[in-house]
Protein backbone atom coordinates (compact mmCIF):
# COMPACT_ATOMS: atom_id res chain seq x y z
CA UNK A 1 0.00 0.00 0.00
CA UNK A 2 1.43 3.30 -0.93
CA UNK A 3 -0.39 6.85 0.42
CA UNK A 4 0.73 9.45 -1.32
CA UNK A 5 3.93 8.15 -2.69
CA UNK A 6 5.30 9.08 0.32
CA UNK A 7 4.23 6.31 2.96
CA UNK A 8 4.63 2.53 2.07
CA UNK A 9 3.41 -0.63 3.93
CA UNK A 10 3.92 -4.53 2.49
CA UNK A 11 2.70 -6.81 4.37
CA UNK A 12 2.77 -10.38 2.95
CA UNK A 13 1.77 -14.22 5.10
CA UNK A 14 2.86 -16.83 3.07
CA UNK A 15 2.03 -21.04 4.35
CA UNK A 16 4.52 -23.40 2.73
CA UNK A 17 4.83 -27.19 2.89
CA UNK A 18 7.29 -30.00 2.45
CA UNK A 19 7.59 -33.24 2.43
CA UNK A 20 10.81 -33.63 3.46
CA UNK A 21 9.17 -33.06 6.50
CA UNK A 22 7.65 -35.76 8.96
CA UNK A 23 3.92 -35.90 9.09
CA UNK A 24 3.44 -33.99 12.28
CA UNK A 25 5.15 -30.66 11.52
CA UNK A 26 5.28 -30.59 7.41
CA UNK A 27 4.15 -27.01 7.23
CA UNK A 28 4.78 -23.58 8.51
CA UNK A 29 3.92 -19.95 7.98
CA UNK A 30 5.68 -17.23 7.66
CA UNK A 31 4.82 -13.47 8.23
CA UNK A 32 6.54 -10.60 7.38
CA UNK A 33 5.50 -6.27 7.80
CA UNK A 34 7.91 -3.68 5.92
CA UNK A 35 7.55 0.22 6.46
CA UNK A 36 8.94 2.77 4.26
CA UNK A 37 8.62 6.83 4.41
CA UNK A 38 9.96 8.74 1.57
CA UNK A 39 11.03 11.70 3.42
CA UNK A 40 11.91 13.72 0.28
CA UNK A 41 8.34 14.08 -0.69
CA UNK A 42 7.70 15.94 2.37
CA UNK A 43 6.98 19.39 2.01
CA UNK A 44 9.78 20.76 3.76
CA UNK A 45 12.49 18.67 2.07
CA UNK A 46 10.95 18.67 -1.44
CA UNK A 47 11.94 21.85 -2.46
CA UNK A 48 15.86 21.08 -1.71
CA UNK A 49 17.65 20.75 -5.06
CA UNK A 50 20.62 18.27 -4.59
CA UNK A 51 18.21 16.52 -2.77
CA UNK A 52 16.68 13.82 -5.53
CA UNK A 53 15.71 11.10 -3.08
CA UNK A 54 16.10 9.89 0.58
CA UNK A 55 13.71 7.00 1.87
CA UNK A 56 13.60 5.37 5.40
CA UNK A 57 12.96 1.76 5.54
CA UNK A 58 12.47 -0.88 7.98
CA UNK A 59 10.68 -4.91 8.12
CA UNK A 60 10.51 -7.85 10.14
CA UNK A 61 9.26 -11.25 9.30
CA UNK A 62 10.12 -14.87 8.76
CA UNK A 63 11.15 -17.37 6.43
CA UNK A 64 11.71 -21.00 6.48
CA UNK A 65 14.40 -22.92 5.35
CA UNK A 66 14.48 -27.14 4.20
CA UNK A 67 17.69 -27.65 2.43
CA UNK A 68 18.05 -30.80 3.84
CA UNK A 69 18.40 -34.49 1.98
CA UNK A 70 14.81 -36.04 0.56
CA UNK A 71 13.23 -38.48 3.09
CA UNK A 72 15.85 -37.52 6.08
CA UNK A 73 12.42 -37.27 8.85
CA UNK A 74 11.78 -41.43 7.83
CA UNK A 75 14.07 -44.70 8.68
CA UNK A 76 16.30 -45.84 6.41
CA UNK A 77 16.38 -49.57 5.39
CA UNK A 78 19.50 -51.07 4.04
CA UNK A 79 20.83 -54.58 3.50
CA UNK A 80 22.81 -56.78 5.90
CA UNK A 81 23.52 -60.33 5.87
CA UNK A 82 22.79 -62.94 8.70
CA UNK A 83 23.38 -66.76 9.93
CA UNK A 84 19.95 -68.47 9.48
CA UNK A 85 20.19 -72.56 9.81
CA UNK A 86 24.11 -72.29 9.39
CA UNK A 87 23.82 -70.94 6.01
CA UNK A 88 23.81 -66.82 5.47
CA UNK A 89 20.91 -65.48 4.55
CA UNK A 90 20.21 -61.69 3.15
CA UNK A 91 17.89 -59.19 5.68
CA UNK A 92 16.96 -55.58 6.00
CA UNK A 93 18.23 -53.58 9.18
CA UNK A 94 17.22 -49.64 9.85
CA UNK A 95 20.53 -47.72 9.90
CA UNK A 96 19.44 -44.14 10.52
CA UNK A 97 16.71 -43.40 13.09
CA UNK A 98 13.63 -41.72 11.78
CA UNK A 99 11.88 -38.13 13.36
CA UNK A 100 8.58 -37.82 12.25
CA UNK A 101 8.21 -34.80 14.12
CA UNK A 102 11.33 -32.94 11.74
CA UNK A 103 10.10 -29.36 10.65
CA UNK A 104 11.23 -26.16 9.24
CA UNK A 105 13.74 -24.52 10.10
CA UNK A 106 12.46 -20.98 10.78
CA UNK A 107 14.75 -17.04 10.42
CA UNK A 108 13.38 -14.15 12.40
CA UNK A 109 14.57 -10.99 10.92
CA UNK A 110 14.91 -7.16 11.63
CA UNK A 111 15.98 -4.40 8.88
CA UNK A 112 16.81 -1.35 8.94
CA UNK A 113 17.95 1.04 6.22
CA UNK A 114 18.19 4.25 4.49
CA UNK A 115 18.78 4.70 0.81
CA UNK A 116 20.07 8.40 -0.31
CA UNK A 117 20.09 9.75 -4.30
CA UNK A 118 21.47 13.51 -4.76
CA UNK A 119 23.20 15.75 -7.18
CA UNK A 120 20.70 14.71 -10.37
CA UNK A 121 21.76 11.34 -9.52
CA UNK A 122 25.04 11.08 -9.42
CA UNK A 123 25.81 10.02 -5.70
CA UNK A 124 23.45 7.29 -4.32
CA UNK A 125 24.62 5.34 -0.75
CA UNK A 126 23.24 3.02 1.34
CA UNK A 127 22.60 1.73 4.55
CA UNK A 128 20.97 -1.73 5.83
CA UNK A 129 21.07 -2.93 9.50
CA UNK A 130 20.48 -6.71 9.95
CA UNK A 131 19.53 -8.80 12.93
CA UNK A 132 18.66 -12.17 12.29
CA UNK A 133 18.20 -15.29 14.65
CA UNK A 134 17.89 -18.54 13.41
CA UNK A 135 15.93 -20.80 15.22
CA UNK A 136 14.84 -24.77 15.23
CA UNK A 137 18.52 -25.26 13.24
CA UNK A 138 18.14 -28.59 11.38
CA UNK A 139 21.40 -30.44 13.18
CA UNK A 140 22.26 -33.86 12.99
CA UNK A 141 22.15 -34.53 16.87
CA UNK A 142 24.24 -36.80 18.67
CA UNK A 143 22.07 -38.96 20.91
CA UNK A 144 22.47 -42.02 23.34
CA UNK A 145 24.13 -45.31 21.02
CA UNK A 146 22.76 -47.32 23.55
CA UNK A 147 19.96 -46.73 21.19
CA UNK A 148 21.36 -48.43 18.47
CA UNK A 149 22.02 -45.35 16.83
CA UNK A 150 24.60 -42.38 17.01
CA UNK A 151 22.77 -39.28 15.50
CA UNK A 152 19.55 -38.17 14.90
CA UNK A 153 18.24 -34.90 12.92
CA UNK A 154 15.93 -32.61 14.88
CA UNK A 155 14.80 -29.06 15.18
CA UNK A 156 17.68 -27.91 17.44
CA UNK A 157 19.93 -24.74 18.37
CA UNK A 158 19.77 -20.75 17.66
CA UNK A 159 22.38 -18.83 16.09
CA UNK A 160 22.48 -14.80 15.83
CA UNK A 161 23.53 -13.13 12.83
CA UNK A 162 24.02 -9.01 12.56
CA UNK A 163 25.77 -7.05 10.46
CA UNK A 164 25.86 -3.64 9.25
CA UNK A 165 26.32 -2.73 5.28
CA UNK A 166 27.39 0.00 4.02
CA UNK A 167 27.36 0.77 -0.45
CA UNK A 168 28.50 4.05 -1.93
CA UNK A 169 28.16 4.66 -5.61
CA UNK A 170 29.08 8.32 -7.64
CA UNK A 171 29.23 8.94 -11.35
CA UNK A 172 32.31 11.45 -11.23
CA UNK A 173 32.59 12.10 -14.88
CA UNK A 174 29.59 11.56 -17.65
CA UNK A 175 30.56 12.71 -20.97
CA UNK A 176 29.90 11.51 -24.25
CA UNK A 177 33.39 10.01 -24.90
CA UNK A 178 34.38 9.74 -21.42
CA UNK A 179 32.91 8.15 -18.02
CA UNK A 180 34.06 7.64 -14.84
CA UNK A 181 32.12 6.12 -12.03
CA UNK A 182 33.10 4.48 -8.71
CA UNK A 183 31.45 1.85 -6.29
CA UNK A 184 32.49 1.27 -2.86
CA UNK A 185 31.02 -1.29 -0.02
CA UNK A 186 31.62 -2.69 3.19
CA UNK A 187 30.07 -4.72 4.83
CA UNK A 188 30.61 -5.82 8.98
CA UNK A 189 29.02 -9.11 9.55
CA UNK A 190 28.89 -11.21 12.73
CA UNK A 191 27.64 -14.72 14.12
CA UNK A 192 27.01 -15.95 17.47
CA UNK A 193 25.71 -19.71 18.33
CA UNK A 194 22.91 -19.10 21.42
CA UNK A 195 21.94 -22.96 21.54
CA UNK A 196 23.23 -26.00 20.01
CA UNK A 197 21.65 -29.44 20.57
CA UNK A 198 19.78 -31.22 23.35
CA UNK A 199 23.25 -30.24 25.88
CA UNK A 200 25.69 -27.61 25.62
CA UNK A 201 28.13 -30.27 24.24
CA UNK A 202 30.35 -28.87 21.58
CA UNK A 203 29.83 -29.70 17.90
CA UNK A 204 32.93 -31.12 16.31
CA UNK A 205 32.98 -31.14 12.41
CA UNK A 206 35.71 -31.90 9.35
CA UNK A 207 38.37 -34.34 9.22
CA UNK A 208 42.12 -33.75 9.02
CA UNK A 209 44.41 -35.32 6.79
CA UNK A 210 44.93 -37.34 10.35
CA UNK A 211 41.09 -38.10 11.22
CA UNK A 212 41.04 -35.36 13.75
CA UNK A 213 38.38 -32.52 13.25
CA UNK A 214 39.06 -29.23 12.03
CA UNK A 215 36.35 -27.20 13.56
CA UNK A 216 34.69 -26.53 16.46
CA UNK A 217 30.71 -24.74 16.84
CA UNK A 218 30.66 -23.33 20.98
CA UNK A 219 27.73 -21.54 22.57
CA UNK A 220 28.83 -18.24 22.60
CA UNK A 221 31.30 -18.48 19.64
CA UNK A 222 30.77 -18.17 16.07
CA UNK A 223 29.80 -20.96 14.07
CA UNK A 224 32.71 -23.15 12.89
CA UNK A 225 36.00 -22.08 14.43
CA UNK A 226 39.22 -23.41 13.54
CA UNK A 227 40.29 -26.26 15.54
CA UNK A 228 43.34 -27.90 16.33
CA UNK A 229 47.06 -27.90 18.12
CA UNK A 230 48.26 -24.60 19.40
CA UNK A 231 51.98 -24.14 18.40
CA UNK A 232 54.35 -22.53 20.69
CA UNK A 233 57.70 -23.52 19.17
CA UNK A 234 59.96 -25.65 17.64
CA UNK A 235 61.82 -28.53 19.94
CA UNK A 236 65.42 -27.00 19.82
CA UNK A 237 67.06 -30.18 21.08
CA UNK A 238 66.77 -33.29 23.47
CA UNK A 239 66.88 -30.81 26.38
CA UNK A 240 63.77 -29.53 25.09
CA UNK A 241 62.31 -32.99 24.62
CA UNK A 242 63.18 -33.68 27.97
CA UNK A 243 61.25 -30.50 29.14
CA UNK A 244 58.06 -29.69 27.73
CA UNK A 245 55.33 -32.20 26.80
CA UNK A 246 55.81 -33.93 23.53
CA UNK A 247 53.69 -36.43 21.27
CA UNK A 248 55.56 -40.31 20.65
CA UNK A 249 58.36 -39.89 18.32
CA UNK A 250 58.95 -36.51 18.90
CA UNK A 251 62.45 -35.32 18.17
CA UNK A 252 64.37 -32.25 17.96
CA UNK A 253 63.32 -30.12 15.03
CA UNK A 254 59.73 -30.61 15.66
CA UNK A 255 56.64 -28.61 16.15
CA UNK A 256 56.43 -27.82 20.01
CA UNK A 257 52.41 -27.96 20.79
CA UNK A 258 50.81 -26.09 24.18
CA UNK A 259 49.77 -29.20 26.83
CA UNK A 260 46.12 -27.57 26.86
CA UNK A 261 44.73 -30.15 29.00
CA UNK A 262 47.57 -30.26 31.57
CA UNK A 263 48.82 -34.05 31.27
CA UNK A 264 52.24 -33.59 30.32
CA UNK A 265 51.57 -35.70 26.62
CA UNK A 266 50.39 -33.86 23.69
CA UNK A 267 47.21 -35.68 22.69
CA UNK A 268 45.01 -35.07 19.12
CA UNK A 269 41.61 -32.95 20.30
CA UNK A 270 42.28 -33.40 23.88
CA UNK A 271 45.33 -30.64 23.60
CA UNK A 272 43.30 -28.97 20.52
CA UNK A 273 41.82 -26.04 20.96
CA UNK A 274 40.69 -22.48 19.13
CA UNK A 275 43.10 -21.55 16.99
CA UNK A 276 41.49 -19.12 14.19
CA UNK A 277 38.47 -17.37 13.03
CA UNK A 278 37.56 -18.31 9.49
CA UNK A 279 35.35 -14.98 9.16
CA UNK A 280 36.95 -11.79 8.29
CA UNK A 281 36.60 -8.27 10.54
CA UNK A 282 34.66 -7.07 7.29
CA UNK A 283 34.54 -7.46 3.69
Amino acid sequence: YSYLDKYLVTATVRTDGSSRFGVNNRWGTFPSLALGWRASEETFLKNVKWLDDLKFRASYGFTGNFNIGNYSYMSNIETNDYVFNGTLASGRVMNTLGNPSLGWEKMREFNAGIDFVGFNNRLTFSVDYYHRNTQDLLLNVEIPESSGFSTVTENRGDVLNRGLELGLNSVNISKDNFNWSTNLNISFNRNKVLALGRSDDPIYSGVSSEGNPTNITKIGSPVGLLFGYVAVGIYQNEADLAQYPSFPGAIPGNMRFKDVNGDGQITPVEDFDVIGNPYPDFT
